[in-house]
């Protein structure tokens, strides 16, 4: 039995809106996205090395682009209300690569998700787009990803379906 998941298609339509066009920084360094998926708090900050680089930002949204150096950065997520960040790690970055991380779970039990992204996302000849799905659900519910031609049952063209 399928069910549509009609409140997936904002984050599928964020997801893959990630991999548009744009750039941060020099060839010399890390480009990085931050996408809000915890559950639970409204916005969240986020800080590289102590310094807040991204502020407020709302759940289900994606930050702009952050450019830094290369190397082992320490990341904190703060929520508003809270007087220690829910996560505090470190992470190492390549130069010349571009990431997204993934703020997910709960604020009670909070992780991360960091995707390094290719430099050439982008479609190559012959190819219209490419796409990439990402579970952040909390659940672990098991999901089949449907694409259905546009004159199917969503006008954007696609259906997201339970297995």
């Amino acid at each position: 039995m399928n069910k549509n998941y009609t409140a997936s298609i904002p984050l599928f339509l964020v997801i893959l809106s990630a991999f548009g066009c744009g750039s941060g920084g020099g060839s010399n360094s890390v480009n990085l996205k931050v996408f809000h998926a915890l559950t639970n708090a409204q916005s969240i900050d986020f800080l590289l090395n102590g310094e807040r680089e991204v502020d407020n930002l709302g759940d289900w949204l994606m930050s702009d682009w952050l450019s830094f150096e290369e190397g082992t950065k320490r990341i904190e997520v703060e929520v508003e209300g809270l007087l220690t960040p829910v996560i505090d790690t470190n992470v190492s970055f390549s130069v010349e690569q571009k990431y997204t991380v993934y703020v997910v779970g709960t604020v009670a039990e909070p992780s991360i998700f960091v995707q390094r992204d290719s430099l050439n996302d982008g479609p190559q000849s012959g190819e219209l787009f490419r796409l990439r799905i990402v579970d952040l659900s909390v659940q672990n519910n098991l999901y089949d990803v449907y694409l259905l031609p546009k004159s199917s049952v969503f006008s954007t063209g696609f259906q997201i379906g339970s297995a």
